[in-house]
């Protein structure tokens, strides 16, 4: 089962890039968050995206950060037969980090710079034909002038409307 949450903590350490056994790349990162009870817990964390990756690549350990996504809770028994154990994992959709500012939006700004350098730009969107525009203030202007059909308010009197 999964939740969404919205967290607060600080890195544990600095965050790494590692590749899943499909080929994919992802950051992981660890954090601590304080409990309600003055405990702590861990939690570990996945980041997919090329941005949030960025972001993350460009924090040090330390750093307060707010993060949300989908949240993972799963028990975890030690081998040695010791006490059970929460496992927190989230996989990390949007993050903002709450100090170091300037590093994070460098590193926003360059993987913002590499994806817009590696997509062709968009094309712009078609005009109209003049012939098609001609027509349209043709049609615009007898809606607007009284007599000739048009009420000279440019709205239908919905005199000539039937049932």
């Amino acid at each position: 089962m999964s939740i969404v949450a919205l967290i607060v903590g600080r890195l544990v350490a600095d965050p790494e890039r590692r590749t899943a056994g499909s080929g994919r790349e992802y950051t992981r990162a660890r954090l601590l968050i304080a409990g309600p009870d003055a405990g702590a817990s861990h939690v570990l964390v996945s980041a997919f995206g090329a941005t949030t990756q960025a972001v993350w690549m460009g924090l040090r350990a330390g750093a307060c950060v707010a993060i949300s996504g989908s949240l993972k809770v799963s028990v975890w028994v030690p081998p040695d037969g010791g006490e059970p154990r929460v496992n927190l994992m989230l996989s990390c959709d949007s993050i903002t980090t709450l100090h170091e500012h300037q590093r994070a939006g460098r590193a926003v700004r360059a993987a913002r710079a590499e994806r817009d350098a590696a997509a062709p730009p968009p094309a712009p969107p078609p005009g109209p034909a003049p012939a098609n525009a001609a027509r349209s203030q043709q049609q615009a202007r007898a809606l607007w002038q009284p007599g000739a059909g048009g009420t000279g308010s440019g709205f239908d009197d919905m005199k000539d409307d039937t049932p």
